[in-house]
């Protein structure tokens, strides 16, 4: 859940950005430096995939470790502001709203954040779901 609300944390930084008129994107140092982190960010999950031993049998997942609360938020906002495409997106977004009312934005800022928490809980329940139930039918 906390990962979730953290890509939806981001996506919202990246709104609250692109609609205030901060344009991350056209200031090379800081787009070299969001390029290089998100790199440098995609190549370590790569490694530590690949580096993987771990082999979960579907019937075993509810013994999975669990991890914090801050660490599965602290994955969730690298993944969102890790995201070149997140800051494309909300910034072409923004250059079509230009017109809007500071109201206005703050509307649709609001609807984007909670459009994108509802739709990634929404496939993770239906995913979680899929998979209990196949456990369930699997056991009974």
């Amino acid at each position: 859940m906390e990962q979730f609300l953290a890509v939806a944390l981001a996506n919202g930084l990246f709104i609250a950005a692109a609609f205030s008129g901060m344009a991350l994107i056209t200031n090379d140092a800081v787009l070299h430096v969001i390029q290089a982190t998100g790199g440098i960010f995609l190549v370590h999950i790569g490694i530590v995939f690949l580096r993987s031993r771990t082999a979960l049998d579907p019937a075993e997942v509810h013994r999975a470790a669990r991890t914090t609360w801050t660490r599965n938020l602290g994955l969730g906002l690298a993944s969102g502001l890790l995201n070149p495409k997140n800051a494309l997106f909300y910034v072409s977004l923004a250059s079509a709203v230009t017109t809007a009312s500071p109201a206005a934005l703050v509307l649709y800022g609001g609807w984007m954040f909670t459009l994108v928490l509802v739709w990634d809980l929404f496939v993770a329940m239906a995913l979680g779901f899929r998979r209990a139930d196949r456990r369930q039918r699997d056991e009974g």
